[in-house]
């Protein structure tokens, strides 16, 4: 699928968000929602193109919230766009500046499913008109090392190695690390660090504060 322009994805994430705040009888009030994957990346640390708006949301259970897909296509107003199905796929459809229909996939990860809930994760009614809430750049790289160890397939094993790398390097001091970080640290560094042969073990291991 062709990348997405920035401005676009943010635009998919906003409309996500006001259309679940817009639902009927507050369905989705109390729901937390924070943006993850290549739009993160993308906020935190420009330069890489992506074509999805993924979002991680509390859940208790292992999937995402039943209907709020079939939500947002119900309740979208026309100035957000629509969305739809495509087979299994899920969009929202908008028109770019140059006036031609344009799509942005959209993906829901139940927290449940990954490593935790990251801070930035706010209930949907406390997310104001303009903002997006974007995973912290900390809690991003222990987002792609859980998923690099997760997914099991070679193309996104391959972005998300580079993205924690990438991430990492961008911290100006050590990292003071959670309960939660260090589990995923113990079940996923080491894969990681063998993807990439010509750092050494200190590298990592100096940037996230370990002894």
């Amino acid at each position: 699928m062709n990348n997405v322009d920035p401005r676009e994805l943010r635009a998919t994430a906003r409309a996500v968000i006001r259309t679940l705040w817009a639902v009927p009888n507050s369905k989705y009030s109390d729901l937390r929602i924070a943006v993850i994957g290549g739009l993160a990346r993308i906020h935190h640390l420009p330069g890489r193109a992506t074509h999805d708006a993924n979002f991680v949301v509390e859940t208790s259970e292992m999937a995402i919230p039943p209907n709020i897909q079939q939500d947002l296509i119900d309740h979208c107003r026309p100035n957000y766009g629509h969305f739809s199905y495509d087979r299994t796929l899920f969009y929202h459809h908008y028109i770019t500046p140059q006036g031609v229909e344009g799509r942005c996939r959209v993906d829901f990860f139940p927290s449940a499913c990954g490593p935790y809930l990251p801070a930035a994760a706010l209930r949907v009614r406390d997310i104001s008109t303009c903002s997006i809430p974007y995973i912290s750049r900390e809690d991003l790289i222990f987002f792609k090392i859980y998923a690099y160890v997760t997914r099991h397939r070679r193309d996104k094993e391959e972005v998300d190695a580079v993205d924690a790398r990438d991430l990492l390097a961008m911290n100006p001091a050590p990292l003071t690390l959670t309960k939660d970080q260090r589990k995923v640290v113990r079940e996923g560094l080491e894969a990681v660090m063998s993807h990439f042969q010509n750092l050494p073990q200190s590298w990592w291991t100096q940037r996230l504060g370990l002894p």
